[in-house]
């Protein structure tokens, strides 16, 4: 690790205030995330390369978490993190590191070693998918018939 700077994910004291929300999704066909800053908010899609494909649902969705922590991982500095996902798997593996599954555990590998690197602390919290509607649309987006009016929408509901 050479960009290790002696930093570690476990928090110095029990904090229940957030600092910054993070909302993540997936589906068989995409992903997305947003990120509820302060002033604005920003959000991802992308679709799911073909060489990803025939994995576990559980795994898009770290992948979503991973992607976000890389786009947004600077702007996160010394912050203390909210995500909510609506996959049961991928927040019990955030939270204990616990799991079977080695492509997961690759994965929130990286994403530890991005909250590392920046000092980020995450708590990530299981919401109904109903709840989680925005980042829903956003992993859906090249399948969706007028997604911006759809997020737009969407957005507006969760303010």
């Amino acid at each position: 690790m050479t960009r290790f700077h002696g930093k570690t994910t476990i928090p110095e004291h029990i904090w229940t205030k957030p600092d910054q929300l993070i909302q993540t999704d997936a589906s068989l066909s995409g992903i997305g995330g947003i990120f509820y800053n302060s002033c604005i908010t920003e959000y991802f899609h992308c679709d799911i390369h073909t060489s990803w494909s025939g994995h576990h649902i559980s795994v898009y969705e770290l992948l979503a978490v991973l992607i976000s922590f890389k786009v947004w991982g600077k702007k996160l500095q010394n912050k203390r993190i909210v995500l909510q996902c609506d996959n049961s798997s991928s927040v019990s593996l955030l939270n204990t590191g616990r799991c079977r599954d080695k492509i997961m555990l690759s994965i929130v590998r990286n994403i530890w070693l991005i909250c590392a690197e920046y000092n980020i602390q995450i708590k990530a919290i299981h919401i109904q998918g109903i709840n989680n509607r925005a980042a829903d649309i956003l992993s859906r987006w090249t399948s969706l018939e007028n997604p911006y009016a759809k997020l737009s929408t969407a957005l507006d509901a969760s303010i």
